[in-house]
């Protein structure tokens, strides 16, 4: 969750960041600014959870501010802060949604349950599932499915003069406009079996159609392509009158798709990848923009095992590599078994994996011979998706140092069907267990990353979104998995080391307080001593006196 606090005096945006810290319990990501341009700065390029506003600055009211805020971030909280008892500013104020109104001089305890109160509004808000009735969600589904083989031929290549012909004839409600162009992202919605998506089609469809809609709030049109076991493709254009908003439209987007990430996993109880194109594409350049989207996923999960769920920008740099070949065809239930089992591989659900080659087996054992050409093209089938699988993710080598890798391409090796299977799966435990090694392992190296990226910047704003990039994974991720490796939020583990350096050089040389205050990442000296004392029990000045030496080295 992220809180950008604003207000003109520098020591009440620090104390009301220390009182955050130390004293919320929800991870958070704050932003500081100083100024209403500072603020419109960071709110161009960050999607803002919480807003606490002073209400009287130079330059630009807080109230003013209020208003471009909620004209991008419609969904936005804002708490405004003010020394001023004016029944006018409260009036102005409430005229906003989601906004509180506290004078400075109430305590920090109801200044915390106000900013507590706001913070479990926003989660309950992502928790709730929109719900339409009976007529809305048909006519809502009765349009996405209007649409779908629109949008697949134009995936598909065919001619835009074409299409363009074919919907005034037709006088569809297809919302985009073909002259111009439109993003696109690619979701990926974890399935647990591949029938299921079949079997809740519908629900599922209208569930994310209701979700992306209520998330976009008319700042952006919208359709949906749905695509084979809950993978869909997203088309977005700005409406109208966003060109009035602070944020970007990239920036937007960005914001929108963690959003829906959260509240999939939330609302809907589903991880998600969703990979987002950077720049509006050309129609005619939309089938290239997938095929781009798709390889990004695949070659960046080689890369960096992606967590469950993730949002992530497609990168120019990346290259196309080999992506998995699932079976197009479904050819009676021995094909639907070779397709579910492959999709299962990709999907890293070795439960599901093993049922489908148990039963993968038995049809072989019932075939028998080890001249049948029916069992020969089950063997060969899942020999070369283990083989295409273990390329692309370049696990051939550690492969090679637990099991012999040759018997997946010779059947000379086996005398009947039970050993042939028998190798699969113990080749198959192999595979399963290298993943869950190397997900530990880039798990470890991603928090080791940002503890040495910290400390050495320790001088430096530490915002979530630069960690984030850091480590190449989204800031919702690396925020959970910090607090699980370690069992400290990543902003508490910052505010530590913080201190903990200030207790270094208090205790080792003759540094001013400002110099000192700077080199620890405090933005003032009044702020450091506030901070400091308020995690220590003393003051940075008694610190120095007692000489409490503490043995952390930050010369490295």
């Amino acid at each position: 969750m992220n809180i950008l606090i604003i207000d003109d005096e520098r020591y009440i945006v620090n104390y009301l960041a220390s009182l955050i810290e130390l004293k919320i319990k929800t991870e958070v990501s704050i932003q500081k600014a100083y100024s209403a341009q500072g603020a419109l700065t960071i709110l161009s390029e960050t999607k803002i959870d919480l807003i606490l506003l002073d209400i009287h600055m130079p330059g630009c009211t807080g109230l003013e501010l209020a208003e471009k805020v909620k004209a991008s971030w419609p969904r936005c909280h804002i708490i405004f802060l003010t020394a001023y008892d004016n029944f006018e500013y409260v009036y102005q104020a409430n005229h906003f949604t989601s906004t509180a109104y506290l004078l400075k001089t109430e305590s920090d305890e109801t200044i915390l349950e106000e900013i507590n109160k706001h913070i479990n509004s926003i989660q309950a808000e992502s928790q709730t599932t929109m719900l339409l009735d009976d007529a809305q969600n048909k006519t809502k589904l009765l349009s996405h499915l209007l649409q779908q083989n629109i949008l697949m031929e134009i995936v598909s290549g065919r001619d835009l003069n074409h299409m363009k012909n074919e919907l005034q004839l037709m006088g569809s409600d297809f919302r985009l406009d073909l002259s111009k162009p439109v993003y696109i992202a690619y979701m990926a919605i974890h399935l647990r079996t591949v029938d299921e998506y079949q079997a809740n089609l519908s629900t599922l469809t209208l569930s994310y159609l209701c979700l992306i809609e209520k998330l976009l709030d008319d700042s952006f049109k919208f359709s949906m392509l749905s695509l084979r076991h809950g993978c869909m493709l997203l088309f977005f254009q700005p409406d109208d009158g966003f060109r009035h908003a602070v944020q970007t439209e990239l920036a937007f987007l960005k914001g929108f798709a963690e959003d829906l990430m959260n509240c999939s996993m939330t609302a809907l109880h589903r991880n998600l990848n969703l990979v987002l194109y950077p720049k509006a594409a050309a129609w005619s350049y939309v089938s290239h923009t997938y095929y781009r989207l798709i390889q990004h996923l695949e070659m960046h999960n080689s890369k960096n095992k992606w967590p469950s769920s993730s949002v992530t920008v497609y990168e120019k740099k990346e290259r196309a590599g080999v992506l998995p070949k699932l079976s197009s065809d479904a050819k009676g239930l021995t094909e639907r078994r070779l397709q579910a089992l492959s999709f299962c591989l990709y999907q890293n659900t070795p439960a599901e994996y093993y049922k489908f080659l148990d039963e993968l087996a038995e049809e072989c054992k019932r075939l028998k011979s080890m001249h049948s050409l029916d069992a020969i093209h089950i063997y060969l089938s899942i020999s070369t998706t283990l083989i295409s699988y273990i390329s692309l993710y370049r696990m051939q080598e550690k492969l090679a140092s637990c099991i012999a890798i040759y018997p997946l391409y010779h059947l000379a090796e086996f005398t009947n069907w039970e050993a042939a299977f028998h190798y699969l799966k113990e080749f198959s435990n192999h595979i399963f267990e290298l993943l869950s090694a190397n997900a530990n392992a880039k798990n470890e190296t991603v928090i080791r990353k940002l503890k040495d990226y910290i400390k050495e910047h320790l001088s430096e704003p530490l915002p979530l979104s630069t960690l984030s990039a850091i480590v190449n994974y989204n800031e919702t991720y690396i925020s959970r998995l910090f607090k699980q490796l370690t069992g400290m939020k990543l902003s508490e583990y910052i505010y530590q080391e913080r201190v903990a350096k200030a207790k270094y050089l208090l205790s080792t040389g003759n540094d001013s307080m400002q110099a000192i205050a700077a080199s620890a990442g405090f933005d003032s000296p009044q702020y450091f001593s506030l901070a400091f004392k308020k995690s220590v029990g003393i003051s940075p000045s008694e610190y120095r006196r007692t000489h409490c030496r503490e043995t952390t080295d930050y010369s490295r």
